[in-house]
């Protein structure tokens, strides 16, 4: 029609991406709904030791001994905040422990609508991108399971997640505004608070910092990673005093296996961390399955229940035993979400590849460009030094059986991951069906197969 403007320009058109993600959105928030309801914290990893946290805190007043719960030496802001929203939730006449899970339902939803904004702040604002990015991580199994428990792992990705996006919208590759500085360096060190994992968000800035202020010679920018240390090591010093004093290590990362730390070039986890387990997409999609390997568990446990832990053991129950399947853990499965899971596993397998081609093909766009684009490189740190934390973490302490190996630890970085590589992908295939088939069907393929695994 002559003189009707092109489709992306039309109002439908550009209202279209933000009606869609209302709908997710609406979506997500029912499916955390439900969960809340159907699962316990009691159920969960580590769960009864997160409530003994908080019980500390709200019954006698004060954090807890390790004879109290063994996470004691956990970072108390997290907990600190269960127990105010446990006293607004006394005062509402409302407490329970499903109070203490919606707290959890809010920080999901919340972090599904932070990766909306750093995915549109790595995709130069393309909304279509976001939109792809928000689509998967609204039902990730990850984020779907962190949403349903007391647990400070959700708290902790939010706030890392929370800073990627300050750095980006304030540009802090280049200061201009010392409050913005010292806002962001605040933000850090709350979220230090919250678990020591939040350090990788300040190493990857000082590492930025340092390398501008060494190729372009900007001296000031050592200032500010001066400045930055200064207020994050402030908000942090009485902590670590404390536990310095109560536990007798100021900074490990893992106080409860602290006596059996292995060497990191003799250590046993490298026999998993080199291998991969074929079985986690055919026959044996569960914890406890052979060989161990860290790239199949971070993937299965990423995109599905890998450990079996995400599951209504009341509603279990009343399953007929021959619908019932027993896996390592000692816990139970149906049929349904075991068969299930070998397809969720190839599926993740799918994206991840996307994902890996993505970001390889961003990182070279990246060496290329010029001038360099800081912002991502610095959220391309950002994913390196999380999977290099999560590697360490495991050859200083391979013993899987305990729980070491969680996608949970690292969830902010994938976002960052998804991001880069949708971009990426989106500027490749320059045909709309051929972005709808290769980034829009997998996650609609996804969110079918997993949608037993993820309603509980």
């Amino acid at each position: 029609m002559p003189g009707a403007p092109p489709a992306a320009d039309r109002p439908l058109v550009r209202l279209l991406p933000t009606v869609l993600l209302g709908l997710v959105l609406l979506a997500a928030a029912g499916l955390r709904w439900h969960n809340l309801r159907a699962y316990t914290s009691w159920d969960a990893d580590d769960g009864g030791a997160h409530l003994a946290y908080v019980t500390a805190i709200t019954e006698h007043g004060r954090l807890p001994t390790l004879e109290e719960t063994y996470l004691a030496w956990h970072e108390p802001g997290y907990y600190l905040v269960v127990a105010a929203w446990d006293a607004l939730g006394r005062w509402l006449g409302v407490a329970s422990l499903d109070w203490w899970e919606l707290l959890q339902l809010l920080l999901g939803l919340a972090f599904v609508g932070l990766v909306w904004r750093v995915a549109r702040r790595l995709s130069s604002g393309n909304r279509w991108v976001a939109l792809l990015v928000v689509a998967l991580f609204a039902f990730l199994f990850t984020g779907v399971k962190l949403s349903a428990y007391v647990t400070n792992e959700l708290a902790a990705q939010l706030l890392m997640l929370l800073a990627v996006e300050r750095w980006l919208a304030w540009r802090l590759w280049q200061p201009s505004d010392w409050r913005r500085l010292l806002a962001w360096s605040a933000l850090v060190g709350v979220s230090l608070l919250v678990k020591l994992t939040a350090l990788i968000v300040l190493l990857a800035a000082l590492l930025v910092w340092v390398l501008r202020a060494t190729i372009q010679r900007q001296p000031r920018l050592l200032l500010a990673a001066g400045v930055s240390l200064l207020v994050v090591g402030a908000l942090n010093a009485p902590w670590l005093a404390y536990k310095q004093r109560h536990f007798g290590a100021a900074f490990s990362i893992n106080l409860h296996e602290r006596a059996n730390a292995q060497p990191l070039w003799r250590s046993a986890g490298w026999s998993y961390l080199l291998a991969f387990n074929p079985r986690t997409f055919t026959d044996q999609p569960y914890w406890y399955s052979r060989p161990h390997s860290f790239a199949s568990i971070l993937l299965s446990d990423t995109f599905g229940d890998h450990y079996n832990l995400f599951g209504n053991t009341a509603a279990m129950a009343q399953v007929a035993p021959d619908d019932r399947v027993l896996t390592g853990n000692g816990r139970t499965t149906t049929w349904l979400r075991w068969q299930r899971m070998p397809w969720v596993n190839r599926i993740g397998l799918l994206i991840s590849l996307l994902w890996l081609a993505g970001i390889v093909g961003s990182a070279r766009a990246l060496v290329r460009q010029r001038p360099l684009d800081w912002a991502k490189l610095w959220a391309l740190a950002v994913v390196v030094g999380c999977l290099a934390a999560l590697v360490y973490h495991n050859l200083r302490f391979p013993y899987l059986e305990r729980g070491v190996l969680k996608a949970a630890f690292i969830y902010a970085s994938f976002p960052l991951v998804a991001a880069l590589a949708t971009a990426w992908w989106w500027q490749t295939l320059r045909r709309p069906w051929a972005r709808a088939v290769v980034l829009g069907l997998p996650v609609l393929a996804y969110v079918v197969v997993a949608w037993p695994i993820l309603w509980v």
